[in-house]
């Protein structure tokens, strides 16, 4: 068997020495191989010379607290900008994901329509989108049995968009996101209402993501 890659747990509870001289004795043999951490918070410290990929737990935090009706949704921006804030250098992947097993599912804590756009927020950004098993079919358990037999289709459908869609336009995996004031106007007759709201540009192409932020100034 070949493996690809490490996914460290708990990797903020060993000393750095450590985990260099893994990287150093990895790369050496090969120096694709991936190596992730779990550190919560997240650290730039276990980037250089440690870590290539890293959970994005500041972007977790947001999309929840936005899914629970606690935050604008503008605070998806400010969950992204803040890797570079605290320190990570471009090259540091950020693993960006809505469920872990550590934690309750996501649809669970706040609904099915929340939960689709908080999964299409992690396969609209730069980083890694991760699905957690289950996520894709409903699973309703934080650690309950996969739904192989009994999934929920549609949702299962909406991921694979989400992921050809990612797959089709290099915008969605590379480049930077930037906000870009706007707002939508009424389309007439059919009810659609005018509502103020951001967009999100990756600068690699034309490819828009809106995010919608109604009764915002």
């Amino acid at each position: 068997a070949v493996v690809d890659g490490f996914r460290c747990d708990v990797a903020w509870g060993v000393p750095h020495g450590f985990w260099k001289e893994v990287r150093e004795r990895v790369k050496a043999d090969d120096p694709d191989f991936l190596l992730l951490d779990e550190t919560i918070p997240r650290d730039p410290a276990y980037h250089e010379t440690e870590f290539d990929a890293h959970y994005d737990t500041t972007l977790y935090g947001a999309l929840r607290a936005i899914g629970a009706g606690e935050r604008p949704a503008t605070a998806l921006l400010d969950a992204v900008a803040d890797a570079r804030w605290h320190g990570f250098p471009d090259d540091a992947v950020q693993l960006r994901y809505i469920e872990n097993h550590d934690e309750e599912r996501y649809r669970s804590a706040v609904g099915g329509d929340a939960l689709r756009a908080a999964a299409a927020a992690t396969f609209t950004l730069p980083g890694a989108p991760m699905i957690y098993y289950g996520q894709e079919t409903g699973v309703a358990d934080r650690r309950g049995t996969m739904r192989w037999y009994d999934a929920d289709t549609d949702l299962v459908d909406f991921h694979r968009r989400l992921s050809r869609l990612r797959d089709a336009h290099e915008a969605l995996r590379a480049g930077d996101v930037e906000p870009v004031s706007a707002s939508v106007a009424p389309a007439g007759d059919d009810g659609v209402e005018a509502f103020p709201g951001v967009l999100a540009a990756a600068q690699a192409a034309a490819q828009i993501v809106i995010v919608d932020t109604p009764g915002s100034a």
